[in-house]
């Protein structure tokens, strides 16, 4: 799995490998877009997934011609906690939805196969993949409820077609690639089935939205050994320090530690040992008082001893 921050690695990635393009939100120049195309023209698989139809002029330039249609499918039937997270339930047989019973989507929308551009002639040739149920319906004015003019039907919401050598495949929602939705056991294996269909994977962030901090950390780390190797050693000495405690004075050299003996526990010094290591905490103190908090650690340990 490697993060694209640039178009220019679909020059040298390999015509077996799949893309994934989630959520873009700046549009490809007209560099960026040959390069794309051409990594499906040559046999590549990209995956585009987007609920914001100013994603179709990206569609449109690489050939593709299904359309998202942009507006907040809703789903009183069917649906994970509310009509908003609608769950569509007809499933196409094809090798991404294998085991795949339902997708769930989160204020997503749906795709748009019956409007074909007439140079590519009057009928769309691709698959449906996964549609909604018969219950859903597109929210245009976002009033949450169904109104006279809007329709209950089952609506295409993951589509694949062909362009060139290669295969797009649309999803009208980003969020199935997240985290939170890719939770969904429907999403979960959605993505299984096409990442583990191809040995290579591209996360394309070029034009989309900024990686997490988290998230590019764990990116970064994944992907230098140099950095995996500098946190193993570091995450084993802090074992060692908790284990055996942190370096004390006494791993010091002389010279620097100010005496020649290694200090030992106060309870276990002799009056004289006693004597030089209250010296050396604390220079400070007078004669008189060194002897007094000596005698008195004596006193404190022998009625310690007493009392066992």
């Amino acid at each position: 799995m490697t993060v694209v921050h640039e178009a220019g690695r679909y020059e040298t990635a390999s015509a077996d490998g799949v893309a994934i393009i989630v959520a873009p939100q700046e549009s490809y120049g007209p560099t960026d877009r040959a390069q794309v195309a051409q990594f499906v023209q040559r046999g590549g698989t990209l995956i585009v997934a987007s609920e914001d139809d100013r994603t179709n002029q990206f569609l449109s330039e690489i050939g593709v011609n299904a359309r998202i249609d942009g507006a907040l499918m809703r789903d009183e039937q069917n649906n994970y906690r509310n009509a908003s997270l609608p769950v569509a339930t007809e499933v196409s047989e094809h090798r991404y939805t294998e085991a795949v019973e339902g997708v769930t989507l989160n204020y997503g929308s749906a795709i748009n196969t019956s409007v074909v551009p007439a140079q590519r002639g009057t009928e769309w040739q691709g698959q449906h993949l996964v549609n909604s149920s018969q219950f859903a319906y597109l929210d245009r004015n976002r009033n949450e409820r169904l109104d006279d003019d809007e329709v209950l039907e089952a609506r295409p919401v993951v589509t694949e077609e062909s362009v060139g050598a290669g295969t797009v495949v649309v999803v009208s929602d980003a969020s199935v690639f997240t985290n939170a939705m890719g939770e969904r056991d429907g999403n979960r294996r959605l993505i299984e089935n096409i990442v583990t269909d191809h040995d290579r994977v591209l996360l394309d962030y070029s034009h989309g939205p900024s990686l997490p901090p988290l998230m590019y950390a764990l990116l970064v780390l994944r992907s230098s050994p140099f950095i995996q190797f500098f946190l193993s050693l570091t995450a084993i000495g802090g074992v060692v320090i908790w284990v055996w405690g942190p370096p004390s004075r006494r791993w010091l050299p002389a010279r620097i530690r100010g005496r020649k003996t290694s200090p030992k526990h106060p309870g276990r010094l002799s009056k004289e040992e006693l004597i030089e290591y209250l010296t050396t905490e604390h220079p400070e103190w007078e004669e008189k008082r060194l002897r007094r908090v000596t005698e008195a650690i004596i006193r404190r340990r022998e009625q310690s001893a007493d009392n066992d």
